[in-house]
């Protein structure tokens, strides 16, 4: 099973998540755009212990941080005005979140390499 934390309203506005794959030690950090889907997948040890992660999104790139790990880097075609504007324990309304989140962070502003390094080291 795959649980996501989303940000965004459909696929064809746009959707930017990241997703927890629970029996298999997995995260997808994952985009729609048009319609069109691209992700990353990434293992880490265990899925169940407490984790740092980060997704980051300035106009032009998605990038991934994993326990102070950039993981994803990549060029994105440009969301919709204002389609990442609402935030989801889903996505699109199935494949809810079900787990323990300590902290959700918003910045208006994209992180710099270092900053996105240093909020997710553990």
């Amino acid at each position: 099973s795959n649980y996501y934390i989303t940000i965004g309203q459909n696929t064809t506005n746009g959707i930017l998540g990241i997703s927890f794959y629970t029996g298999n030690n997995k995260i997808l950090f994952d985009y729609w755009v048009a319609g069109v889907e691209t992700y990353h997948i990434e293992s880490i040890s265990d899925i169940t212990q407490f984790n740092k992660i980060a997704i980051c999104y300035n106009g032009t790139s998605i990038k991934g941080y994993i326990n102070g790990v950039s993981v994803w880097n990549t060029t994105v075609t440009a969301f919709a005005a204002n389609a990442i504007s609402k935030l989801n324990f889903s996505y699109s309304g199935s494949n809810a979140f079900y787990g323990n989140v300590n902290q959700v962070l918003y910045f208006p502003t994209a992180l710099s390499d270092t900053e996105l390094e240093k909020l997710t080291t553990l």
